[in-house]
């Protein structure tokens, strides 16, 4: 029986793990995108901007009942949903630390590579599975699923631009 020498290039082996966590990132950017395209607001589909009215502020220079700009009506959801990347423990580049809201990002680091894609809104998980006063309106499991057949193409991709 011959005897056979598996050499493996730790440097190498790292480069191409950072590389999949890249890859695994642009998959869950595209699911992350997919999931704001139908998330609901306030029972639609699509924020809408309205007037802002504010009371009198301190030096009166505001009316009570103004016109004080114009402000994003909904969307909170859509804004919390958030896709982030771990190698060994360590984010991949590109992963934010926190999400459109200012709101930190929780933890999933892991000692693999491993990808978050959801939200830290905390009635998501009600929007996206319903309860019994509410019917499921799922936003996250559609994009997911429409996103699935694309992932070698997506995590290439992602490799390619992380310079693997």
């Amino acid at each position: 029986m011959a005897d056979a020498k598996v050499v493996i290039n730790v440097a190498e082996m790292a480069r191409f793990r950072a590389a999949v966590g890249a890859g695994l990132l642009n998959f869950g950017h595209a699911v992350e995108a997919g999931a704001k395209r139908e998330a609901p607001v306030r029972g639609g589909y699509r924020s809408f901007l309205t007037t802002k009215r504010t009371k009198a502020g301190a030096s009166g220079e505001v009316a009570v009942g103004a016109d004080n700009g114009s402000v994003l009506i909904g969307g909170t959801l859509r804004r919390s949903l958030h896709s982030a990347a771990w190698v060994d423990g360590s984010p991949v580049p590109g992963t934010p630390s926190s999400d459109e809201n200012g709101s930190a990002l929780p933890d999933y680091a892991t000692r693999e590579i491993s990808v978050a894609i959801g939200t830290n809104c905390t009635y998501g998980a009600y929007v996206e599975i319903g309860t019994v006063k509410m019917e499921a309106r799922p936003f996250l499991g559609p994009a997911f699923d429409a996103e699935t057949p694309r992932l070698p193409e997506l995590v290439r991709a992602g490799m390619k631009r992380a310079g693997y």
